[in-house]
């Protein structure tokens, strides 16, 4: 019998050490090896502040706009001042705010009587020129983006052909005794010509998402908001042969271009190419116009003009886009060429724009005497050809494109070739457009690392998402203070960090990485591991079980 019972207590001690070790090693798996497995392969995600940028995409973008209203009379009174004051805080009040919810501008109206040494530049200069210049040395720490409109009264002398004139600084000229009419038209001046509201609210607007019942030429001509640009400048020369085209483009950069370039330093980076290029024939043969005696291109072909040629100009490495401005001259068998518009009318340029991407000028060689000896030298003419490449310049980078008005005299820019009204409008729009558009990146970036949980977010693009959102709301801030100037510093980096947090490439290593990839790779790894785990599991539990059955039956025995 002792036999027996030593027997069954060495098979239960055997039993007793199986199930502590089965349940030691569950208690490892479970209480470390899961917890140690789970820490080194959860995806890390930085902490971004998701309310913040909740929030950036229902605040309203509030502009204000300073605006001085200046009245040049000698007899001028504190009742006429009232008067003007009154009229203009009832006209320069925008709508824009009741077609783009999230878009207000508001105006910060100043009037006031024109001081001594205004006057004395009245009673001294003859012509709007001249006033101009004049006060600009009196107002140089005018800030970006204020306007000051000129109401005369005892000079209507100076207006020959239009009630107001609109000089090349931050000066408007208008002429009205009475004050409500003066009002009204400084008020359009201001908010047509000055800001230019339409132009800014479409740019605002397409960054949005607003959806537009009319075509959107300026903006579909000119780009979007960019760090800086690329300009390219070449002369086909179809058939040296024939016809040996020559130009001076550093000179004509130098004297016609670097002055638009310098004043537009804030705006963005430009980085100027040229080159010159032989045997580019046109893709489409221009037509006979024997009534003209001359080659021509209709309108209608030119789209056809410019991807043969692309495909030759050259690639240049930078993320900034690139803009081209071609100088073509004919050859002998198709010259003089001209190029026609819808009515197939001669352009008066001989060039056209191709919206986002650059122009194409035609350069036609001066005639020559039958006998010449051939090849024939063409120097172009840069003077010319820079005030065309120029003009479409202005159009492809978003200056506003200023309609004709019978009431209205615009001067012409000086040689930077953009007037400081135009610099502002333009710097305007840029700061809304990227505001806007950064918002609307931090938006979608937003949601969707919201939707995939286990893509990475590294410190340094959580660090990238906190600069933008503090700089969207610095430009807010700017904006509603009326220092353009910061606002659109601000905005530059609040688009520069949001596209650099939403295109960084860690976040597309694990962008198509589903659940269901990570079952294929752990359930090799951890079911032959698991089963043997749980078999044993299950027996211990069984043999507990058992021994607390036994102890029970035991209990009541005795």
């Amino acid at each position: 019998m002792a036999g027996i019972h030593g027997d069954e207590s060495q098979k239960d001690d055997q039993s007793r050490q199986q199930a502590y070790a089965a349940l030691s090693i569950a208690f490892i798996c479970i209480a470390i090896g899961i917890p140690i497995w789970w820490k080194t392969t959860t995806t890390y995600r930085a902490t971004l502040p998701y309310g913040e940028i909740a929030d950036l995409a229902k605040v309203q973008t509030v502009c204000e706009i300073p605006v001085t209203v200046v009245l040049v009379s000698d007899k001028g009174t504190e009742t006429q001042l009232n008067s003007l004051q009154q009229q203009l805080d009832y006209s320069l009040v925008s709508d824009v705010s009741g077609r783009y919810s999230k878009l207000s501008l508001h105006y910060q109206v100043r009037v006031r009587n024109a001081n001594a040494r205004e006057k004395d530049v009245f009673q001294l200069k003859s012509t709007f020129k001249d006033l101009d210049s004049d006060l600009r040395r009196l107002h140089e720490e005018s800030d970006i983006g204020s306007s000051m409109v000129y109401v005369l009264q005892d000079h209507n002398h100076l207006f020959t052909s239009s009630r107001a004139y609109i000089g090349k600084y931050r000066h408007a000229f208008v002429f009205g005794q009475d004050m409500k009419e003066a009002a009204e038209l400084a008020a359009r001046v201001v908010r047509e010509i000055h800001v230019h509201e339409a132009f800014v609210a479409k740019i605002h607007g397409t960054a949005t998402g607003v959806k537009h019942t009319e075509a959107d030429v300026e903006s579909m001509r000119s780009l979007r908001s960019t760090q800086g640009y690329e300009l390219t400048f070449t002369l086909l020369n179809p058939d040296p042969s024939m016809v040996v085209a020559k130009w001076d483009i550093a000179d004509g950069i130098r004297s016609y271009l670097d002055p638009f370039l310098k004043k537009l330093a804030e705006f963005a980076e430009f980085k100027v190419n040229s080159q010159v290029l032989y045997y580019m024939e046109l893709a489409v043969s221009p037509k006979y116009d024997e009534a003209g005696q001359r080659y021509v291109l209709k309108s209608k072909v030119l789209p056809h003009l410019i991807t043969p040629v692309e495909a030759k100009l050259g690639s240049h490495v930078s993320t900034n886009p690139t803009l081209n401005f071609l100088v073509y001259v004919p050859t002998k068998y198709h010259s003089p060429l001209y190029i026609l518009n819808e009515k197939d009318e001669p352009i008066m340029s001989n060039a056209f724009l191709s919206p986002r991407w650059g122009g194409i000028m035609i350069y036609n060689s001066p005639e020559t005497e039958a006998n010449q000896t051939l090849p024939e030298t063409v120097e172009v003419e840069m003077k010319s050809v820079m005030e065309v490449f120029l003009s479409q310049l202005r159009l492809l980078i978003g200056v506003p494109k200023q309609k004709s008005d019978s009431d209205v005299t615009i001067a012409s820019p000086d040689n930077t070739g953009i007037t400081d009204w135009e610099f502002d409008s333009i710097i305007r729009a840029r700061t809304l457009e990227n505001v806007a558009i950064a918002t609307s990146t931090l938006q979608s970036l937003s949601q969707l690392l919201g939707q995939i949980s286990n893509m990475v977010i590294r410190d340094d693009i959580a660090d990238q998402v906190y600069s933008a959102v503090e700089a969207i709301e610095m430009t807010h801030g700017y904006l509603e203070e009326a220092n353009l100037y910061r606002a659109f510093h601000s905005s530059k980096r609040a688009i520069q960090s949001s596209e650099k947090a939403f295109f960084d490439h860690s976040l597309l290593e694990l962008l198509y990485f589903p659940e269901d990839q990570k079952f294929a790779i752990y359930i090799p790894l951890f079911l032959p591991i698991s089963i043997p785990v749980l078999i044993t599991l299950l027996k211990a539990i069984k043999w507990m079980k058992a021994q607390r059955q036994k102890a029970k039956t035991k209990s009541k025995t005795e």
